[in-house]
């Protein structure tokens, strides 16, 4: 809930953030500007779409998947599998506000202003930043001018406007409500078999004529890859921050020099319970439950246990309603006010804000105060050493690089007066992380470029820095039974694993059908000779371990009654039947802690439904029109350029920046 508190205090830390939310309630998050007065690939200056002729070219497309490919980390040679996707999004979005225009749905200037107004970051305390410092902030968010920016803004607000228009007349009912809280609070206790290769291969002892024969029958399978052997020079930042000293009057010239920084605002520590009020009409009825929780903790009612049963914030509500230490300007101005004026160990009364109505308890206030050297100490040691470990690691790394050019024997005399580390590995493949470093890609793929005998450039790694000579190449081959026996070993003994789990599986399947009347699992299980385990209460989301979820292994199995039978069932890790052993029904009185939330969900869930099938229908409407048109041969030479290629464009402030 601190976080729902929390505004900005320094523009440079938050950058613009809530613009950026602003800007993602439609679609606006994939409409990368199209940059002018750079040389375009024609493949990407061709259009890819239309819709109501309003054309969507290749660049503008790849623009949008590459922001997406950043944005969810998503490696350049899967980009082309979002393409359609992201395409339909652009198209829906334009399609969408090309709807809004059609309806009369217009964003007035006066409307632009307001929202401007409602980011903290323009108008810290109810001022305007300054034309410079927008144009500074909305540049290095978005990359564009305050025109472009604010013409994205409108159109976020007129797809705010026309998902409004469309999904205001839905409605939650309270039928609905109390459905969906039964199905999220009933709980099953299950009595489970799980047959679990892993556990049978310890029973399989092959012999090597086995081996051989698997071998040979799974030959092509066992290819070895190219390989290499490397000698390193590893600069290790932590031996690096050993042999480095700070003296104390360095340590206390920096104190004195950044005594700002050791300052500690007046802080307090608080705990809140908070009662929401989203609906208005409810408003009084929810300040009067405030009320009797606080009659409760005032008659000696612990706070703790009573925020995690009725405290409408889920965040602080598992912490007993524990919001951390807060600094004045971090929270709402009325929380902060009550915060700051209640005593210690004492309770606040109500407290109204934007988002409900609180009871706050205060544990500890500190008083600002500026930190002794002695106490900043250590804190500042570990700045300083930091600050002369990485001015000092890139040049010893480009040092010793040097120095191994020209002397590429000397590994060990190099290393020694660098305070470095040489080693050498043995034949690695591409993908196999290195001895003593762990997987360092940058440097494997250098050694994969490098010709026998060449350095390499230092490269940085987690640790420090390695520099990479290359001493042999091993080349790609066909395995022989001897190279690749323990891979052949593992693979038929977990193939042989999986065989007997699934023939368990089937005999705990045919034992079940042949019991007679109601179905025992226990009794199967001790005819096989199976160890049956029983669960920990879970609801249709829980996972149960090495399972996962039973729920989606079987659908049906919260309809089922106690003492009832589902599976077995193929899982990730082998087999698994179940058999209900109780079922516990929800508390009643936790329905009222949870009903807002829940309808809240379900209002949030059926408005995006709806939405949904609104775009869903437009675009029906519009490809029978033929207004909604992709052109497959334009998209497909796009898809087919390399996932690196991109058009060029400038990076350049626009004018009057």
């Amino acid at each position: 809930m601190l976080k729902a508190f929390q505004k900005a205090d320094k523009l440079k830390k938050i950058v613009f953030m809530s613009m950026f939310v602003l800007m993602t309630l439609s679609m606006v998050v994939y409409l990368i500007p199209g940059f002018t007065g750079a040389t375009v690939d024609p493949i990407f200056s061709g259009v890819v779409a239309e819709v109501a002729g309003e054309q969507i070219r290749a660049f503008e497309l790849q623009q949008a998947v590459l922001q997406v490919s950043r944005q969810n980390r998503i490696p350049a040679e899967m980009m082309n599998l979002y393409t359609s996707q992201v395409l339909n999004d652009l198209l829906l979005e334009r399609a969408s506000l090309r709807e809004a225009d059609r309806l009369g749905l217009r964003v007035s200037e006066s409307e632009l202003a307001e929202r401007l107004r409602q980011i903290p970051e323009l108008f810290p305390q109810g001022k305007f930043v300054g034309r410079e410092l927008y144009e500074d902030l909305v540049y290095s968010r978005f990359n564009v001018g305050i025109p472009e920016f604010e013409e994205r803004l409108r159109r976020a607000i007129l797809m705010e406007k026309l998902r409004n228009l469309v999904t205001d007349p839905v409605m939650v009912y309270p039928e609905e409500v109390r459905k969906a809280f039964q199905e999220e609070n009933e709980k099953l206790v299950l009595d489970y078999i799980h047959v679990d290769p892993a556990a049978l291969r310890e029973e399989i002892k092959p012999t090597d004529e086995a081996l051989q024969a698997y071998f040979k029958t799974n030959e092509s399978r066992y290819q070895i890859p190219q390989k290499r052997s490397a000698k390193f020079l590893w600069f290790d930042q932590n031996r690096l921050g050993q042999a480095i000293s700070i003296a104390d009057a360095d340590l206390r010239r920096y104190y004195q020099q950044n005594q700002d920084s050791y300052r500690s605002e007046e802080r307090v520590q608080v705990s809140h319970l908070l009662r929401r009020t989203s609906d208005p009409a409810k408003k009084e009825e929810v300040k009067k439950k405030a009320a009797e929780l606080l009659a409760q903790l005032k008659g000696g009612a612990d706070f703790a246990t009573l925020a995690k049963a009725n405290s409408e914030d889920p965040g602080s509500a598992v912490k007993g309603g524990d919001l951390g230490w807060i600094v004045r300007g971090q929270t709402v101005p009325e929380f902060e006010a009550a915060s700051f004026s209640v005593e210690t160990g004492k309770l606040s009364d109500i407290v109204e804000t934007t988002f409900g109505f609180h009871i706050l308890k205060v544990t500890a206030h500190e008083q600002a105060r500026l930190r002794p050297f002695e106490e900043a100490k250590a804190e500042i040691q570990t700045l300083l050493q930091q600050e002369r470990i990485q001015a000092t690691l890139p040049r010893q790394a480009e040092e010793a690089a040097a120095a191994l050019r020209r002397a590429p024997t000397d590994a060990e005399g190099i290393a020694q007066r660098l305070n470095a580390q040489a080693f050498t590995t043995g034949p690695l493949a591409l993908d196999e992380p290195l001895p003593g470093i762990g997987q360092a890609p940058e440097v494997q793929q250098e050694i994969f470029s490098l010709e026998k005998g060449d350095i390499g450039r230092p490269i940085p790694i987690p640790s420090g820095y390695l520099i990479a000579s290359l001493l042999d190449v091993s080349p790609a081959h066909q395995g022989t039974f001897e190279e690749v026996k323990e891979r052949v070993r593992t693979e038929y003994v977990d193939e042989q694993a999986r065989e007997r789990a699934s023939t368990r599986a089937g005999e705990l399947a045919k034992a079940l059908e042949q019991q007679q009347g109601k179905k025992d699992l226990k009794r199967a299980a001790q005819s096989l000779r199976l160890t049956v385990k029983t669960s920990e209460p879970i609801t249709r989301v829980t996972p149960i371990p090495q399972l996962g979820n039973p729920a989606q292994l079987d659908p049906t199995l919260f309809t089922k009654a106690v003492g009832d039978v589902a599976g077995p069932f193929p899982a990730t890790n082998g087999h698994v039947a179940f058999q209900i052993a109780s079922r516990q029904p929800p508390k009643e009185e936790d329905f009222p802690a949870q009903q807002q939330q829940v309808e809240d969900r379900l209002l949030g869930e059926k408005r995006a439904q709806g939405f949904a099938v609104f775009q869903e229908t437009l675009r029906s409407r519009l490809e029978a029109a033929g207004d909604y048109v992709i052109y497959q041969d334009a998209l497909t030479r796009m898809t087919t350029a390399s996932p690196t290629e991109h058009p060029p464009y400038p990076h350049t402030h626009p004018p009057g920046f």
